[in-house]
């Protein structure tokens, strides 16, 4: 199960979410995933560039 389907098990509407990772964990991905209305996400998240996008996430 991914970080972002377990987070939607228990949210509800209205809720509040603070996430905190590095950039190298790609937190925004689960971000996007997570918002309630996923087409503003360009305009909501940081780091959104295709070439920022198309980087892939590496384990540490």
């Amino acid at each position: 199960m991914s970080a972002s389907e377990k987070v939607l098990e228990f949210l509800k509407a209205d809720d509040f979410v603070l996430i905190k990772g590095s950039q190298g964990m790609r937190m925004e991905k689960i971000t996007e995933k997570i918002l309630a209305n996923t087409q503003n996400s360009e305009n909501l998240l940081c780091r959104q560039s295709k070439q920022w996008r198309n980087i892939p996430f590496v384990k540490p």
